[in-house]
């Protein structure tokens, strides 16, 4: 057992212990020896005072350094380094780990100095090596030995404050205080951004002072601008929380500013990616018409650069090789004639050679073939799974790799063999894998689909498929277990809790499983070969339609309309049916079609109006509420219709007017509105389906007081003018209460100026800036100021602020041409539509893709498309692909 200490610091040492201990400059040395203390990192002396100014040992400190640099000071050593230091010396253990780990040296003589005193500059340097800092090169410390001047520097620069004699024996009062700022220093408790930089071409590293806690990542922010242009970018936490990583889609060459939380923003230099080293990848070329030479470029920051501009030289034979279809034809060439590939960055003016001996199938003498693994988010492979990957390796004796050559397999109809170079593939069951549909790509990635040549005679079973090189007569096979398709063996319907009208697609609710007995995803209703498994009817006969709908979520949405006969309504039940069968059924109350019924109040119309001033009453100023007291967006046959109420005064609105839903101030004094639907469409209000509106119309002396909108940033351009880059500023009337009137403002202002016309100019209402910065703008009424407005112009070259697909899915029919950048929204930094460089793609280019310079919906199924701005801002759309018929 180990004897007690003066000095005891726990080997249970957590330096997270002291994340809630004070500052250290508001606490004495007793304080903090307290609360080191009360922690059971120190123990006091034997009649329990701290003994801070007594001196301390090597032993003690052995201890201390050790811990602090998170060595196991409790790890029985295998040897004994030191003659003063035996197994039994109670430090032991603590003075080997810390000499293992070069935080101490002995004396030269084989001994340790275990109960010699420390001095301060020794301090400094184990304290130094223990907190991983690097001494200070050059540095000269006035008192202190040569050997310890930057030693003593480094911990200094690290906030550590050490007594100026540095040849003095150290105190256990300045282990205290070194101990305290060492593992505060460790383990800091505020957080603080300690380095932000670029890490990659597309990356931004933000790194902190010590790890984020969990509510420290939740709550972590972080904004990227260029000027005044924002930049979108993905965020990860590094895996020890110590660090962020920002990944943008792009990242010009620029400075950047980067704020993280509330922390000052900081400037971050972003350069171009350059190529910097070229790697020939490839590892062995064959006598094939198609040899892939595979070059890798990588840039400063060590990253694959892709679409590296790259000149690449075949020499074979003393004659240079053309590249033809992206390949070589070396099958001119005889085995172990020597070819010289040379790779060139003509931009860098980088390159990379590399001397091969070519090779025939005779060398490859090693093959192996799978195992072939489920696709991706699938737990089995499936009869009619396209798209499997057949893993291989194949190696001559010197262990040298091959590739096939990329393209289709050579096949015969009705053979079960595929040949692919050199190589013959055979297939035991043509029923169950289709020999014509093996194929390599450009990365030598071997496919084929688990499907027979005539898709209605695909089987499940196992199947045997075999690579034979016949040159080096070497085989290799493996064995594929192709389960039965999935198919949906239990569908349970749960009836909506909404009401259910005809002629209106209503979500049903429901569960699936598979023919193995797992749940099956939503998701996986979204494509026509799972959905059409399930189909739906009700009790009604024909007198009742249903019709089925999936969106890219895989929700059930069904429609109910009028079939044969006489219209059906109340309860029904509607059946879901699989193979013939009745999966599971849910009663509705199955309701007629809705129709407007009443409008019920004003959502967004002006009560005030000044002379002149009007307003449109439309569908967005109302709310309207069918039969079944829901609101409606769609008015069918029915009619807004706006009229003077029964009684009510006349001439202080346009009659005239309100014919085209139009109310104009035409007099001051109040008057009252009806405002309702013709059921039939036309212009009279159906009976109770109107309310009343108050209208008041005000003098123009009686508008008390105005204000103009905001009109946002302006661009600033010399050769801006009242057609290009112009904005048209809305001044507004006010009540003496502050309510908003509707006015005409032509009627009431006689001039617009500007405070500054270096920088702005006017026409009227009209303004555009001709040079960046700051000027009032003045609304006039004579010699009367009505209202001014700051603007703000900025000459930042144009870049999107904001883009958004108009709708969060669209629906096409398949086949149907798709114009993707109609369905975009792109604002600038000035608010006004813009169109930048904008890169699409899509998620599944089997359901929609872009050939021949237009996108298209390819075959039935969803796929989301991306659109990316040339600075980074990202948008995303879903796209439906239906069968037409």
């Amino acid at each position: 057992m180990k004897k007690s200490l003066p000095v005891l610091l726990s080997a249970a040492l957590a330096v997270s212990a002291f994340a809630s201990f004070a500052s250290a400059a508001e606490l004495t040395a007793q304080e903090k020896f307290d609360a080191l203390k009360a922690k059971g990192i120190f123990a006091g002396l034997a009649n329990g005072e701290a003994g801070l100014d007594q001196n301390m040992t090597r032993a003690q400190f052995a201890r201390v350094a050790g811990l602090l640099k998170g060595l196991n000071v409790d790890a029985q050593p295998s040897v004994q380094t030191y003659s003063d230091v035996p197994a039994a010396h109670w430090a032991y253990q603590e003075v080997e780990a810390a000499t293992a780990a070069k935080l101490f040296e002995g004396k030269g003589d084989g001994t340790f100095g275990p109960q010699d005193n420390i001095s301060v500059q020794q301090l400094a340097v184990v304290l130094a090596k223990a907190l991983g800092l690097t001494p200070v090169e050059g540095a000269t410390v006035e008192g202190a030995d040569a050997w310890a001047a930057g030693y003593i520097k480094a911990v200094q620069n690290a906030g550590f404050v050490l007594p100026t004699n540095y040849t003095a024996n150290a105190t256990r009062g300045l282990l205290v205080e070194a101990s305290y700022t060492a593992v505060d220093i460790l383990n800091p408790s505020t957080i603080a951004v300690a380095k932000t930089s670029q890490t990659g071409a597309k990356k931004i590293t933000v790194e902190f002072n010590r790890a984020l806690t969990t509510a420290e990542e939740t709550a972590l922010k972080v904004e990227v601008k260029n000027g005044l242009v924002p930049y979108s970018f993905t965020t990860a936490v590094a895996a020890d929380k110590k660090s962020a990583v920002l990944e943008f889609s792009f990242l010009p060459a620029a400075d950047y500013s980067v704020k993280v939380n509330d922390f000052d923003a900081v400037t971050v230099k972003v350069v171009d990616e350059t190529v910097s080293k070229l790697e020939i990848a490839t590892g062995s070329v064959q006598k094939v018409a198609n040899q892939k030479i595979d070059v890798v470029a990588t840039n400063q920051f060590g990253e694959k650069v892709e679409n590296a501009s790259l000149t690449t030289t075949v020499v074979g034979k003393g004659s240079t090789i053309a590249l033809s279809g992206g390949a070589y034809d070396l099958s001119a060439l005889a085995k172990d004639d020597v070819v010289i590939v040379t790779a060139t960055h003509p931009a860098t003016g980088i390159t990379a050679t590399k001397t091969f001996k070519i090779t025939d199938a005779s060398q490859v003498t090693q093959l192996s073939l799978g195992p072939v693994v489920p696709l991706k988010d699938k737990t089995r492979i499936t009869s009619k799974d396209e798209g499997l990957v057949l893993p291989y390796s194949f190696k001559d004796a010197a262990g040298n790799a091959y590739k096939l050559p990329a393209g289709e397999g050579e096949y015969e109809e009705g053979s079960n063999t595929v040949k692919i170079g050199d190589y013959q593939f055979i297939i035991s069951n043509i029923k169950i894998v289709n020999p014509d549909s093996f194929s390599v790509d450009d990365d030598g990635v071997l496919t084929f689909d688990a499907v027979a040549a005539t898709p209605a005679q695909s089987e499940a079973g196992t199947v045997v498929i075999t690579v034979l090189n016949a040159a080096a007569g070497a085989t290799a096979n493996t064995s594929v277990k192709v389960e039965e398709a999935q198919k949906v063996k239990t569908f349970q319907l749960s009836a909506p809790s909404s009401i259910v009208a005809k002629e209106e697609g209503v979500k049903f609710a429901f569960v699936a499983a598979d023919n193995y007995g797992a749940p099956i995803d939503s998701k996986e209703f979204a494509k026509s070969d799972t959905n059409s498994q399930v189909t739906f009817t009700t009790n009604r006969g024909e007198a009742v339609v249903v019709s089925k709908g999936y969106n890219y979520k895989g929700e059930l949405t069904l429609t109910f309309t009028d079939g044969v006969g006489a219209a059906v309504t109340g309860t029904t039940t509607v059946y879901a049916w699989i193979g013939g069968a009745i999966a599971s059924q849910v009663t509705v109350d199955l309701k007629a079609k809705a129709v407007p019924n009443k409008v019920s109040v004003v959502k967004d119309l002006a009560s005030v109006y000044g002379i002149a001033g009007s307003d449109v009453v439309e569908l967005s100023s109302v709310k309207v509420i069918d039969n079944y007291g829901r609101e409606m967006s769609d008015l069918g046959d029915a009619d807004l219709v706006v009229q003077l109420k029964s009684g009510a005064t006349t001439g202080i609105v346009s009659s005239a007017e309100l014919l085209n839903n139009k109310i104009v101030g035409v007099a001051a004094g109040s008057t009252k509105l009806e405002i309702g639907l013709d059921l039939d469409g036309g212009t009279t209000i159906s009976s109770g389906t109107s309310i009343d509106v108050s209208v008041t119309v005000v003098a123009d002396d009686k508008v008390a007081s105005f204000a103009v909108e905001d009109p946002g940033l302006f661009f600033a351009n010399a050769d801006n003018d009242e057609e290009t880059n112009a904005k048209t500023l809305t001044l507004v009337g006010k009540t003496a209460e502050g309510k908003k009137i509707a006015i005409d403002q032509g009627r009431y202002f006689t001039a617009v100026t500007s405070s500054d016309t270096t920088l702005f100019n006017t026409d009227y209402e009209t303004v555009w800036s001709i040079a960046k910065g700051e000027a009032t703008i003045t609304f006039w009424k004579d010699a009367s100021k009505l209202a001014e407005v700051k603007v703000t112009s900025s000459d930042a070259k144009k870049a999107a602020k904001s883009i958004k697909f108009k709708e969060a899915e669209y629906t096409y029919a398949e086949e149907a041409t798709i114009d993707v950048a109609s369905l975009l929204e792109i604002k600038d930094q000035y608010g006004a539509d813009f169109g930048p460089t904008v890169y699409f793609s899509s998620s599944d280019a089997t359901k929609v893709a872009y050939a021949d310079g237009a996108w298209s919906a390819v075959a039935v199924g969803t796929a989301t498309i991306t659109a990316v701005t040339s600075n980074g801002l990202v948008a995303t759309t879903t796209i439906i692909v239906n069968d037409p018929t």
